[in-house]
C-alpha cells in the first residue's frame, strides 16, 4: 500500500491554497488498485486549535 500523488488545491472555507489530496493505492497481483483518497486542510485542521469546526472534510 502506498500514496499516489500528493496534490495542493484551494480550500473553499479558509480561502486559502492550503488543501492537501491524494489517492492510497495497492498493488496487487493484478494490477495497482485504487484504495481510497484523502484531503485535509493545514488552516482548517490545525491539531493545535483542535475547538476549530472542521472545514473539509476526510
Amino acid at each position: 500500500m502506498t500514496t499516489g500523488d500528493v496534490t495542493a488545491s484551494w480550500c473553499p472555507t479558509c480561502k486559502a491554497h492550503s488543501l492537501l489530496g491524494g489517492e492510497v493505492l495497492v498493488l496487487a497481483p493484478d494490477g495497482v488498485a485504487r484504495v481510497s483518497s484523502w484531503r485535509w486542510c493545514e488552516i482548517c485542521e490545525n491539531p493545535a486549535y483542535p475547538e476549530q469546526e472542521k472545514c473539509c472534510g476526510p
